[in-house]
């Protein structure tokens, strides 16, 4: 639908699906929908913003709304409908079929992009929970977080701090700057990195300029350029695994974490946060490992025939 200049409309408000109803096909009118429920928005009309006091489930057709705001939420925006800006803390559950949004800012949100959606910038504080199919999203920057990237989705550019938490499949990302990082990268996956950014490869593909790090998680994971760190193997010696893992050791001894609940279990982990124990625990204690008796289970957690607990801990291992 062509853009026409506001000044040459007349602002309505809507508060019901009945005035919706009245005005949503009229030329001359600019909406602005403040209240009321509303299963379907489907129009031609201008609609100037939605706000938090409207409940919209679906955007359809070749609808175009100008922003989203306050903490409003849509749970389906799909055919080729246009939101120009998504702001304030606004969510979006599905942007689905050919639909997209201009402008994703603040600490807006976007549950899932999929089918052929396109998101064109990604600002401020606000986040994407997952790109699938053949969605695109343009530039994502400033303190931004994509869950993560699979199928054939295409991310043309990552920048400032924002990140990635995984990318798999076929996805794609075009350019990693800045200081920007994705934490895993796995199956055909590819990205381009550069500046300061960092990456986690797990297996796909990454290019990377010499000032990029680019650990190396597993042998699977294809690396060009970069700074590698080869993290694949930490090995099964326990003192090459505590200084992989940043675990305290003193004569012979490590310092490692329990949940003080987990009574038979024989696991131990780097932190009391760390790996799959105690995550639903809330007191954890420090427990001296002998060496000797430490075998290592992975990047986090060895398990051990013996050993003694020393006292009590906080979340972050600080003495309570």
């Amino acid at each position: 639908m062509p853009d026409r200049d506001d000044a040459d409309l007349t602002c309505v408000e809507i508060r019901d699906e009945t005035e919706f109803r009245k005005h949503r096909d009229d030329p001359r009118a600019c909406l602005h929908i403040l209240d009321g429920t509303y299963p379907v928005i489907s129009s031609t009309a201008r609609i100037k913003s939605i706000f938090s006091g409207a409940r919209v489930e679906q955007v359809l057709g070749r609808t175009r709304i100008g922003s989203l705001r306050g903490s409003t939420s849509v749970q389906v925006i799909g055919a080729e409908a246009v939101v120009d800006c998504v702001c304030d803390s606004a969510a979006i559950g599905y942007l689905r079929d050919a639909a997209t949004v201009r402008r994703l800012c603040d600490s807006a949100r976007i549950g899932f992009a999929s089918d052929r959606a396109r998101i064109r910038s990604v600002e401020d504080w606000s986040t994407v929970g997952s790109v699938a199919g053949a969605a695109r999203i343009g530039g994502v920057r400033d303190q931004c977080r994509i869950g993560d990237v699979r199928g054939a989705a295409t991310v043309a550019l990552v920048t400032g701090q924002a990140a990635v938490g995984s990318i798999d499949g076929d996805a794609v990302i075009g350019s990693l700057a800045g200081s920007a990082a994705v934490h895993r990268v796995g199956g055909a996956a590819a990205v381009t990195a550069t500046g300061t950014s960092r990456v986690h490869a797990y297996g796909g593909s990454v290019t990377a300029t010499p000032l990029v790090t680019v650990y190396r998680h597993a042998p699977a994971a294809r690396i060009a350029g970069g700074t590698v760190i080869d993290v694949s193997r930490p090995g099964t010696d326990p003192l090459a695994w505590a200084e992989h893992a940043g675990v305290r050791t003193v004569d012979g001894v490590l310092v490692l974490y329990r949940a003080s609940g987990d009574i038979e279990g024989s696991r131990l982990t780097s932190h009391p946060l760390a790996g799959d124990v105690g995550r639903a625990e809330t007191r954890f204690v420090a427990c001296a490992v002998d060496v000797a008796d430490a075998v290592v289970v992975d990047e986090e957690t060895v398990t051990a025939r013996s050993w003694r607990v020393l006292h009590e801990v906080d979340e972050s291992g600080n003495r309570v």
